[in-house]
């Protein structure tokens, strides 16, 4: 472990012990010719922030009982960015948006993100101005439209080109349900960046019914208010049986020097999912009145 993340460590710990407050990015974190570069708000800088130590605590006095390093999406000691507080999976997506920012090409196409993060938001519409971009979430403040993934009975079938639900999933009981909404009222031929907690020593989705208490469940599904942690197969699985193609892009599709300068783990997969054009089908769109 180097200096620079030791001091890094230690500052957390001071916030976590409440002896120091966390500040705004200084100007330490800008170094113009730094490998480093956060593809979400644009910035080059010296290092990335570590996952918080909030995170690590739970897990030590829970007794967390998966191997934190098998997670397949998670940088920890190169976590947020310091400027955006953008997480390496979100600039994940921005990675996927900048390379394959081809397939939004029209000031008719419509996106809803699930559960939406104030960086990625804001790279969105500053990257892609002119799509109708729509925000939904159940317990959030300030989306576009506050509802259940289960039930998105606001939208119409075949309602949008593109969705994000990123780290949703997990929290849901009835996963399956609020799988095949997504299906639903995404377009055929759209498609979907559908993302969860996945850790690969398991071969199946860990779940438990049984287990509601806050300890116990940080100690088997690593946070308060999740109730599963989804292997490799099981996620992909559950994607499939709602109707979904799914296709992985992973290091081998964005390069080793981009995973590296945006601060993701090696082993790190974006998940999209598509909804499949029926051959010789004609897609007639209905008008969205439902909600505008």
């Amino acid at each position: 472990m180097n200096n620079q993340l030791i001091n890094r460590l230690k500052d957390s710990v001071k916030v976590l012990l409440g002896i120091a407050k966390a500040i705004p990015a200084p100007v330490r974190y800008i170094k113009k010719n730094s490998k480093f570069y956060c593809p979400v708000c644009n910035k080059r800088i010296s290092t990335f922030l570590p996952l918080s130590l909030e995170y690590i605590k739970q897990w030590s006095e829970n007794g967390f009982i998966h191997p934190i390093f098998m997670a397949e999406t998670l940088n920890i000691p190169f976590y947020s960015c310091p400027f955006c507080g953008a997480s390496d999976r979100e600039r994940l997506y921005a990675l996927y948006f900048n390379k394959f920012s081809s397939i939004i090409n029209s000031k008719q196409f419509r996106f809803l993100d699930i559960a939406p993060s104030l960086s990625l938001q804001k790279y969105l519409n500053l990257r892609f101005p002119e799509i109708y971009y729509r925000t939904a979430g159940l317990m959030m403040q300030n989306v576009d439209d506050s509802l259940d993934i289960k039930n998105m009975y606001i939208y119409d079938d075949n309602a949008f080109d593109f969705i994000i639900c990123s780290h949703v999933l997990e929290h849901i009981v009835e996963d399956l349900q609020a799988i095949g909404e997504l299906y639903r009222v995404l377009k055929p031929g759209g498609k979907s960046i559908i993302m969860a907690p996945i850790f690969l020593h398991l071969k199946d989705d860990y779940e438990n019914p049984k287990i509601f208490a806050p300890y116990e469940k940080w100690k088997h599904f690593g946070q308060d208010d999740h109730v599963r942690i989804y292997s490799k197969e099981g996620f992909k699985r559950k994607l499939q049986a709602s109707g979904f193609k799914t296709k992985e892009y992973s290091i081998n599709d964005f390069g080793i020097e981009n995973f590296h300068m945006a601060g993701i783990h090696k082993q790190s997969v974006l998940y999209v999912a598509e909804k499949e054009m029926i051959a010789g089908d004609h897609f007639y769109q209905l008008p969205m009145t439902n909600y505008q």
